[in-house]
């Protein structure tokens, strides 16, 4: 973990949670190098991405004559996507907090007036790797679970991964690589309901909406 250079505190907090990892593989009997050995790699693989080694691949797309995806691929994963849109613009996801100043030069050299439009930004899912730079941004637009996960971790509690004793250490182990920071709740604008299951649609539900139209 020293290719990170963490801070004291984290490396203290990293050596709890890979004792946790550790105490559950004993109570399992099962050999745990293979799971630091995937650990071990992730952290060297976020290291070496880092600075001028940060080169994601960047692909631009318009779709229409006056909107243009620009997708953001990190060689760590964390994917952003940016879609402009006659004068609007928001963004997907954010990735991995450790990029922040790598990334903020990649938004700046696409959007010339980064530092001065407002901010918005659409996340999907409260996971670390969506979620690392919400602080830069002004509104953050999520669904209301989203929205809840966010707020427990501002104040200071399990976030819905977390309440897993089984993904907890994990999780934490890859907040503190990524020097993860949560955002404040005030930004959120939780604006679609929790889905609690997916359906097939049925014959019914994609007919009616087409009568309605008169097709």
């Amino acid at each position: 973990m020293q290719c990170l250079k963490l801070p004291e505190k984290s490396r203290d907090e990293l050596l709890v949670n890979s004792n946790l990892v550790m105490q559950m593989f004993d109570e399992k009997g099962v050999s745990p190098y293979k799971t630091f050995e995937s650990i071990s790699r992730f952290a060297h693989l976020l290291s070496a991405c880092c600075g001028d080694n940060f080169a994601p691949r960047i692909t631009r797309q318009r779709v229409t004559d006056n909107t243009e995806i620009i997708l953001i691929e990190p060689a760590c994963g964390s994917n952003t996507m940016i879609i402009q849109s006659t004068g609007d613009v928001i963004f997907v996801d954010s990735g991995y907090a450790l990029y922040q100043e790598e990334m903020v030069k990649i938004f700046r050299e696409h959007l010339p007036n980064f530092d001065e439009m407002k901010k918005r930004i659409l996340v999907t899912h409260a996971d670390v790797d969506h979620c690392g730079l919400l602080p830069l941004f002004d509104e953050i637009i999520t669904s209301v679970n989203t929205k809840r996960c966010l707020e427990l971790e501002f104040l200071g509690k399990d976030g819905y991964r977390e309440q897993n004793p089984l993904h907890k250490p994990y999780v934490n182990m890859c907040k503190l690589m990524t020097g993860y920071q949560p955002v404040d709740p005030e930004k959120i604008n939780a604006v679609w309901e929790v889905v609690e299951a997916r359906v097939e649609p049925s014959v019914k539900s994609l007919v009616e909406p087409l009568q309605c139209r008169g097709v």
